[in-house]
């Protein structure tokens, strides 16, 4: 009963943000240039002694040359091996659903082009504390980063909820 009140909860927190993300993509579908780039990378905690890893997808709509609405669902497990204030070791997983602009450096003319996002929305954390039972809750979160794309790859380093910084590489897979 308590997992299915945490996935209710959940669905209710991100059915907005989700729906209107999805309502935007395809609302300028028809002019925007479409990519998802799928990702990889590490994390490292920044408070906390410990190592991750991070997966996801990001599908995107270029709405003006140097503006795009991007998305993100992604994966990050982290192990914890000695917290900053209790030191114990633990595990920590986040699942995030955001969404939120991307913004270019230079124009679409450029071969490298780096842009900055700030992606909000909804993160579902699960705790493993050493010697403890499982906590989890579902929180605002937000992913902030800095990258450089080229064509067909991506790279760079994001601030993601509850303190980890990720260092990702992604293939970008083109549409119209």
């Amino acid at each position: 009963f308590y997992v299915r009140s945490m996935a209710i909860d959940m669905l209710k927190m991100i059915g907005k943000p989700l729906l209107i993300g999805l309502l935007m993509f395809f609302s300028f579908s028809l002019k925007a240039q479409f990519s998802v780039p799928v990702s990889v990378g590490v994390s490292k905690p920044i408070l906390d002694k410990g190592a991750g890893f991070h997966i996801g997808v990001n599908p995107t709509y270029g709405i003006l040359p140097r503006f795009s609405v991007a998305s993100q669902m992604s994966f990050l497990n982290t192990r914890i091996s000695g917290s900053f204030i209790s030191g114990e070791e633990g595990r920590n997983q986040l699942t995030s659903a955001l969404i939120g602009p991307k913004w270019y450096l230079n124009s679409p003319e450029h071969r490298l082009r780096p842009y900055l996002n700030v992606l909000l929305g909804a993160v579902f954390i699960k705790e493993f504390p050493g010697d403890s039972s499982v906590q989890s809750r579902i929180v605002f979160g937000n992913s902030v980063g800095a990258f450089i794309e080229l064509p067909y790859f991506m790279t760079g380093i994001s601030y993601e909820t509850d303190g980890n910084l990720a260092l990702k590489v992604a293939y970008i897979f083109q549409g119209k």
